[in-house]
């Protein structure tokens, strides 16, 4: 093997390397996040997930504070609240709202909770200082006796301050909480509670543990959840109870803060930008979530080595074929495996319901792209340089020099020479194509002998040969193919002359090799 070899072969496999190092701890470290979530935020904005007919949001929005007070309402407000919705007979009804604390009129809330037919209720987790222990904020013992369903209500926002989804299950030390929409869902399925998938946690009061993250597809853009004003129930007007009737019987109902500046916002994917529409209340996306795991269309996120593997294949892929293509061929399977990656995201997405994060393989297959292309350039650089120089010695060894563009004479003084030594009258035209007839039909030179044609023929052969084609216009690699299709072409006219000369001799001229094989005759 020789150098070259050598280098060819150590440079690819350090190409290799680098690509497949670069793609794994790229999907690791999840240095192309930015470009993952763009992918992924097209997806879920085009998807609209199956939204539950049954789940119907009571809304503390703006108008029922403007009518009733700022939050938090005095709790034989809420009590009220909660006894005209039971009073058209819903299935279940949700609180999205932390019951801490005592006060004069729990027993009221308590005595509604007691008439709804199923109540759930969230548990808050927080810190009470930096760096302080974490605590489980319950609902008021009183109401907690009355409570069918707990779980907490928490959001997990990414690093764009998006939220995508959440944590099925948290809690501290351990995550023995699900998620409230979580044990609603099972409710309604009638399934059991079923505890976490994650492992057992570090024994501290300082951490919460959160595991069994899903992504959620939306039902739709914020508003896309059917919502009554709390006002409108607690008005109790007789001309809309059947309306309200129809709205809320056997329905799921979740109560919960729209209003602006006092409830939970979040911004989600499906957030339209620069509309009136702005954020998602987080009572309505706990109405996605609980949507999307009655019918499980949740999205989870495979094992990590899934994308790992599949990046570094098409990596590794990228990086065997495309020294072996030619340059368009090249260039029509980087444009493919760049947008594999992308495919098979939303392929995932869209069959299995799993998230692969590849970009970076997309961007591993661009980087490769020009790193392959200098590599070329390199091979073809030194490739034409080396033929460059060994025709060039191979010119001077032909004596190429007696061609007209290193001559000394110019044509005109050539035609004076032929002149001279033929004894007849010649001109330029008669030795260019499209001046003259051919000189088998020229009467002027009829009467010249055999031999004095042969000499007219090369001549006007050396005055109109192809001249290569100029390079391009500041495109170094052109210039130096130019310089080298001139020198090949000095080198077949020596050869053309040289074979010319031998054809004319009186005896004949053969060469044989030392194995007994005929080179030349």
């Amino acid at each position: 093997m020789n150098a070259p070899q050598r280098r060819f072969i150590f440079e690819s496999t350090l190409l290799l390397i680098t690509a497949l190092l670069l793609t794994f701890f790229s999907i690791r470290e999840e240095w192309a996040a930015p470009l993952d979530r763009i992918l992924y935020d097209f997806y879920v904005g085009q998807y609209q997930a199956p939204r539950h007919p049954d789940v119907v949001i009571v809304s503390i929005d703006d108008s029922s504070l403007h009518t009733y007070g700022p939050w938090p309402w005095p709790r034989d407000l809420q009590a009220k609240l909660l006894r005209r919705v039971q009073s058209h007979k819903p299935s279940l009804v949700a609180a999205d709202v932390i019951y801490t604390g005592n006060s004069s009129t729990d027993a009221e809330l308590v005595a509604a909770a007691q008439q709804l037919p199923i109540l759930a209720l969230p548990v808050m987790i927080e810190r009470l200082g930096y760096d302080r222990q974490h605590i489980e904020v319950m609902p008021y013992p009183e109401l907690l006796g009355v409570t069918d369903l707990l779980g907490h209500v928490h959001v997990e926002l990414d690093d764009d301050a998006l939220v995508r989804g959440t944590f099925l299950y948290q809690g501290i030390h351990t995550p023995h909480w699900p998620h409230l929409m979580l044990a609603i869902a099972r409710q309604l399925r009638g399934l059991p509670a079923a505890p976490a998938t994650c492992a057992s946690a570090p024994e501290t009061l300082l951490t919460i543990r959160k595991c069994d993250y899903v992504r959620l597809p939306f039902a739709g853009p914020p508003g896309t959840y059917p919502q009554i004003p709390a006002e409108l129930l607690l008005a109790d007007e007789a001309s809309q109870a059947n309306l309200l009737d129809r709205a809320l019987q056997n329905k799921v109902v979740i109560v919960g803060l729209t209003a602006t500046g006092v409830g939970d916002w979040v911004t989600s994917p499906t957030s339209p930008t620069g509309s009136d529409v702005g954020p998602m209340s987080g009572v309505e996306f706990n109405a996605n979530l609980l949507s999307a795991l009655y019918y499980d269309s949740t999205i989870s996120t495979p094992p990590l080595w899934w994308a790992v593997l599949l990046g570094c294949g098409i990596v590794t892929l990228c990086s065997l074929t495309l020294p072996r293509l030619r340059p368009k061929q090249m260039l029509i399977i980087t444009a493919v495996l760049t947008v594999t990656p992308v495919l098979i995201t939303w392929l995932s997405l869209a069959v299995f319901a799993a998230y692969l994060p590849l970009a970076t393989a997309s961007v591993a297959v661009l980087v490769i792209y020009p790193l392959w292309s200098w590599r070329r350039h390199e091979i073809a650089w030194s490739f034409i340089q080396g033929e460059l120089n060994r025709v060039g010695d191979e010119s001077r060894q032909l004596h190429s020099t007696i061609t007209w563009h290193t001559s000394h004479k110019q044509p005109a003084e050539i035609v004076e020479h032929l002149k001279v030594m033929l004894g007849t009258d010649l001109n330029l035209a008669m030795l260019v194509p499209d001046k003259a007839n051919d000189l088998q039909e020229n009467p002027a030179i009829e009467v010249l002998s055999e031999p004095a044609r042969e000499i007219l023929r090369d001549t006007r052969l050396m005055l109109t040969r192809d001249t290569p084609e100029p390079g391009l216009p500041g495109e170094i690699l052109a210039k130096q193919i130019r310089k080298l299709q001139f020198r090949a072409q000095e080198v077949r006219e020596g050869r053309a002359i040289g074979l010319a000369g031998l054809g004319r001799m009186n005896n004949g001229a053969l060469i044989i090799s030392a194995l007994g094989e005929v080179r030349f005759m």
